[in-house]
């Protein structure tokens, strides 16, 4: 039988990818990958390698909680239409590499653990949970690293009840 990890996905253009096995409460930490624009100046998300970042690793048998998203209320709409390619994308990996995933608001899981809607209790409550990726957690813009991480563990806590 293969051994369960979990995957957390915080599905931003600056959200993150974690990877968590409660055997060793080991936490692999992978940012949305990213490409410059081809028209203009900024970033893209890299689909070809977020599609390589997803595929389960040999042995394991991946649970996967994705933040359930939506536009938000006078979001432009370019960045409406990017959100939204990032979350079908993610879906689409999780698909074809047949990953049984969950959606859940960021309201439930933050209650689930007694955070608010501040970023920051998510970074400090990452880095008390996995304090040897605490590097990983100490910036402000990694919030999604965070995020992720605390989905990737909220995903091991639902799996075992």
């Amino acid at each position: 039988m293969k051994k369960p990890v979990f995957l957390g996905i915080d599905p931003g253009k600056k959200g993150a990818l974690a990877l968590f096995d409660p055997s060793d409460n080991s936490m692999n930490i992978m940012d949305m990958p990213t490409q410059p624009k081809l028209t203009k100046k900024g970033e893209d998300t890299n689909y070809a390698m977020l599609g390589q970042l997803m595929e389960p690793p040999a042995g394991v048998l991946v649970h996967c909680m994705l933040e359930n998203v939506w536009s938000m209320p006078r979001e432009g709409v370019s960045s409406a239409f990017a959100f939204g390619l990032n979350n079908g994308a993610l879906l689409m990996g999780l698909s074809v590499h047949k990953i049984p995933f969950q959606l859940v608001t960021a309201a439930k899981w933050k209650k689930y653990y007694g955070l608010s809607s501040d970023k920051g209790a998510s970074r400090a409550m990452a880095t008390q949970r996995f304090p040897e990726n605490a590097k990983e957690f100490s910036r402000v813009k990694d919030d999604g690293r965070a995020e992720a991480a605390m989905l990737a563990l909220y995903a091991s806590e639902q799996y075992q009840h």
